[in-house]
C-alpha cells in the first residue's frame, strides 16, 4: 500500500489517501479524514492506472501522484481533490522514453521537472494550467555556461518562490564538497550553494554503505502540513 496526505484549507481537514496495489497496478483506494471517531471510506470510482515509486505533492487542497497506464512509461498525474475525494486522470501526453519526475509547485501550480543530461545539462519544466483539457505549457533550457563534465550529474529537484530551479546530483559522494545549483532561467544564471558536513561524514554507520542518494530537496522555508 502506499500513503499520500492532504490537506484542504476550506474545512480545514487533513486526509490520507491509501492506496492498495497488486503488482503495481491500483486495486483499491481510501481516503480517512484525521480525527476522532473517522474510519476509512473507500472510493469506488478511479482512472486504472499503476503506481511506480511515485512522488506526490498537495497544492491549494488538491494532491497529485506521478502514475502509469501500462506503457512502461511516466505517462500521467493522479489528482485527488481532497475536499470532494474525487480522482482524476491528467495525461502527459509523451512521446519519449521513461523519466523521473519532479513534482513541485511553480507558481502556485503543479508542475514537473525532469532533465535530459548527455552532452548538455537540458531542464524539462510542464507546468499544468488546465487539468480538464490535460494541457501544459512545456519548456526546455538547456544550461551552456557551466563545466558539463563537473555537473552532467546534476538533475532537478524544486523550484524556489524566486522563479530559481534547484539541482543537485543524485548521489551525493559525485560532486564534493557537496553542493546544489540555483538556475534562474529568466536571468540565465546559475549560483553554488555549499552544504558542510555531508561528505566530511566520518561516522561508521555512514561509511558502510557505497552509495548516498539524494532523496528531496527543500529550497527556503517550506510549509509543514501539520502546522497550518
Amino acid at each position: 500500500m502506499k500513503h499520500y496526505l492532504g490537506y484542504e484549507p476550506i474545512d480545514g481537514d487533513y486526509k490520507v489517501l491509501r492506496v492498495a496495489e497488486d503488482g503495481d497496478l491500483a486495486m483499491k483506494h481510501q481516503v480517512l479524514t484525521l480525527g476522532n471517531g473517522n474510519s476509512w471510506r473507500i472510493i469506488k470510482k478511479f482512472p486504472r492506472h499503476y503506481l511506480p515509486s511515485s512522488p506526490d505533492i498537495c497544492i491549494d487542497g488538491v494532491l497529485y501522484y506521478v502514475a502509469l497506464l501500462g506503457t512502461g512509461k511516466t505517462d500521467a498525474i493522479i489528482s485527488f481533490d481532497v475536499r470532494s475525494e474525487k480522482l482524476r486522470l491528467i495525461k502527459l501526453g509523451l512521446d519519449h522514453a521513461a523519466f523521473c519526475p519532479r513534482l513541485t509547485n511553480y507558481e502556485g501550480k503543479l508542475a514537473l521537472l525532469f532533465s535530459t543530461n548527455c552532452y548538455q545539462v537540458r531542464i524539462n519544466l510542464w507546468v499544468l494550467e488546465d487539468s480538464a483539457k490535460h494541457k501544459w505549457s512545456k519548456k526546455l533550457y538547456v544550461l551552456h555556461d557551466i563545466d558539463i563534465k563537473t555537473y552532467c550529474c546534476f538533475h532537478p529537484f524544486c523550484t524556489t518562490d524566486a522563479g530559481e530551479i534547484v539541482l543537485a546530483p543524485f548521489e551525493v559522494e559525485l560532486v564534493k564538497p557537496f553542493h546544489v545549483l540555483y538556475y534562474h532561467p529568466e536571468k540565465n544564471s546559475v549560483r553554488r550553494v555549499y552544504i558542510e558536513g555531508i561528505t566530511e561524514q566520518t561516522d561508521p554507520s555512514w561509511n558502510k554503505d557505497l552509495e548516498h542518494k539524494t532523496i528531496s530537496i527543500f529550497s527556503g522555508q517550506v510549509d509543514n502540513l501539520m502546522f497550518l
